[in-house]
């Protein structure tokens, strides 16, 4: 049998090519910028010193990612502070741009994402919501088409968007009852196994010294920069008793909702479930919810441009507050944000799907 000749495909090597002419333009400028003893890239030089060198130091206030998570970030820390600073601002922006799905309106879409405020913030602070973001676009990925060609996606994407608990914990939830519903024994053996070929080691090199980590974060629980419910109810004087029942009617609510759909993540689905994680976490800060603006509110914006517009209005409304608000009552704001969009979803999924139920066998095979 003639096998046809290896080809290199030329438009892979224009895409190698700009990347690589874009991470030394991002390394030169980012270089030239003096971020020492100011207030840029301030979550990144926390950052930096727990990768330095590849040097895993975890501790709270600085590196907190879960410890399966370290590939997609170690790589940075084998530059100098600048260049891995404009690294993971060039990363972040690509993800971003990669993240906006290829529908109507995309260039405006995109605009308006890597613009937003959340985008900017992210950019200028340097942290790894990147990760986040690639890792839920891989489960939605990795969830559609046969199993063997996507398995390697879902296992990486489980393993990203996990990097941060806080905002994906309702996400495995439901996913791992939608998987349950779905796939076969021998499939779930198979994801299972995976899994733990690369978190069982990551957790004993680093699980101890990640948990004290995740103990002592820095600021604490409860802080004004806190945008979780629990943080929100405390500071209005809610007692825990009627903050937990709050906490419980919407936990409950979320899951009905979800579990009661079709078994299959949407943006929309997995938007929900990362706001509603964010906003029911002990802990969560506002940086957070460019996953949510890039996973669900850039693709509403292109089914439906008035909601998604005005939600986008709404985000970046923190562009014209004054400084002093956002001081004060940021952590409010986000808090209200998440509110909004997690009950839109929450009410738009129940009307397309909660009410119309799918039957198993029209789902894709496991």
């Amino acid at each position: 049998m003639n096998q046809k000749p290896f080809r290199l495909n030329p438009a892979y090597f224009l895409v190698a090519l700009l990347l690589l002419v874009g991470a030394l333009i991002s390394v030169s400028f980012f270089e030239r910028i003096p971020i020492e003893g100011t207030m840029l890239a301030i979550d990144w030089k926390n950052l930096y010193s727990g990768i330095q060198g590849g040097q895993i130091i975890y501790r709270g206030g600085s590196l907190m990612i879960a410890p399966w998570s370290l590939p997609a970030v170690l790589p940075l820390g084998f530059f100098s502070m600048r260049a891995g600073w404009g690294l993971l601002a060039l990363t972040t922006i690509g993800v971003l741009v990669l993240s906006v799905p290829r529908r109507r309106y995309r260039i405006a879409a995109t605009l308006l994402l890597v613009t937003s405020w959340p985008a900017i913030r992210q950019v200028v602070d340097g942290n790894f919501e990147y990760v986040v973001i690639a890792g839920v676009l891989l489960i939605i990925y990795g969830l559609r088409g046969t199993w063997q060609h996507y398995l390697v996606a879902l296992v990486a994407g489980l393993l990203m968007a996990s990097a941060k608990p806080q905002e994906v914990w309702l996400l495995m939830i439901v996913l791992g009852f939608y998987l349950l519903r779905t796939r076969s024994l021998q499939r779930l053996f198979e994801l299972g196994t995976t899994l733990l070929i690369v978190v069982v080691p990551a957790l004993v090199l680093f699980g101890m010294s990640w948990i004290s980590a995740m103990r002592d974060i820095q600021p604490p629980p409860g802080t004004i920069l806190d945008i979780s419910l629990w943080a929100a109810l405390a500071r209005l004087g809610i007692g825990p008793i009627p903050a937990a029942l709050i906490w419980l009617v919407i936990f409950v609510t979320t899951l009905y909702v979800t579990l009661g759909a079709k078994p299959a993540m949407s943006r929309e689905k997995a938007s929900l479930l990362i706001a509603m994680s964010l906003l029911l976490a002990p802990y969560a800060a506002g940086d957070s919810f460019l996953t949510v603006l890039a996973i669900g509110i850039i693709p509403t914006f292109q089914a439906r441009p008035r909601l998604g517009l005005a939600l986008i209005a709404l985000t970046d409304l923190q562009y014209i507050l004054p400084r002093d608000f956002l001081y004060w009552y940021g952590a409010w704001y986000w808090t209200a944000m998440l509110l909004l969009v997690g009950g839109l979803w929450t009410w738009q999924i129940y009307q397309a799907e909660g009410r119309h139920p799918v039957l198993e066998k029209e789902l894709i095979p496991g």
